[in-house]
């Protein structure tokens, strides 16, 4: 009978080989069939993804691979905690994949299982026992390489199916919307229309889970600009004490004195225009 780990596997994957190597006396896959698996639903799910990989090594005629996959088999049927097989490099055979990229799946895998045990047993059990396929093929001489990477294809398919399962939803923002609040001619409290304008963006800030508000304090050409300056101001400061009273944070709410300098409807100096005189009420997502 042929040897399933050289002397240096065995060194360097001690704890792999006492759970394995139960008895290479003769295929365990029989024993672990008649098993009724225990323990919750992964460790259940695991069993039946175990047993598949040691009927298919049984069916190659592979003693100790079926072995393997049924003495993991039969440690999920009793409610074992079983993890990922641990890659080691100098278990590895020549040309098989470098023990970087078995690491970095079985990162992956960890990371998935941790949600993935209980969340999508039947799927995460697949993805486990199609990694230790991938690797213990990968340090089998008897497996070829279609073997190999029929199961890496299995891992790779599952693991992808799993993450994308256990992933969190994406975070949906709101959109950003914008108000604009007129003022009448050298003024800054305000009109009954412009008391509209910032309940409707009250309530559309309420509705989004809007987490800023800006507000833009804007006058007309009309006067000194270091006046216009000191007016943008008042207007904007306004309309956020009036937002703090209908409940917005005051420490959400960004004032911003732009004076003449940016108006809606271009002018020359010294023009009166009512678009100009406005405070823009921005909700930033």
């Amino acid at each position: 009978m042929r040897q399933f780990f050289s002397v240096t596997m065995r060194q360097a994957t001690i704890a792999m080989v006492a759970l394995f190597l139960v008895s290479c006396a003769s295929y365990q896959l029989d024993d672990a069939r008649e098993m009724t698996p225990t323990g919750d639903a992964f460790t259940q799910a695991l069993y039946s993804a175990y047993l598949d990989h040691s009927a298919r090594a049984y069916e190659e005629d592979n003693e100790e691979l079926s072995n393997a996959f049924a003495a993991r088999a039969i440690a999920a049927a009793n409610g074992t905690v079983v993890a990922p097989v641990v890659p080691v490099s100098d278990a590895l055979q020549a040309g098989s994949a470098p023990i970087a990229m078995f690491d970095g799946a079985r990162g992956r895998l960890m990371s998935a299982l941790a949600a993935g045990r209980s969340a999508q047993p039947a799927l995460a059990a697949r993805a486990q026992a199609a990694f230790d396929c991938w690797y213990l093929r990968s340090i089998d001489p008897e497996s070829d390489g279609s073997s190999v990477s029929r199961c890496r294809t299995e891992f790779d398919t599952n693991l992808a199916t799993l993450e994308a399962a256990v992933a969190p939803p994406p975070v949906v923002l709101p959109n950003a919307a914008n108000f604009t609040s007129y003022f009448g001619f050298d003024e800054w409290f305000l009109r009954a229309d412009a008391l509209d304008v910032i309940s409707d963006a009250m309530e559309t800030a309420r509705i989004g889970g809007h987490g800023e508000i800006v507000l833009g304090g804007h006058t007309d050409t009309s006067g000194p600009a270091d006046y216009n300056d000191a007016l943008s101001l008042r207007r904007a400061e306004a309309v956020k004490a009036t937002m703090v009273e209908l409940g917005a944070l005051p420490e959400a709410i960004r004032v911003i004195a732009y004076g003449e300098t940016q108006p809606a409807v271009p002018t020359g100096d010294g023009v009166k225009e009512a678009l100009n005189r406005r405070v823009e009420i921005q909700l930033v997502p």
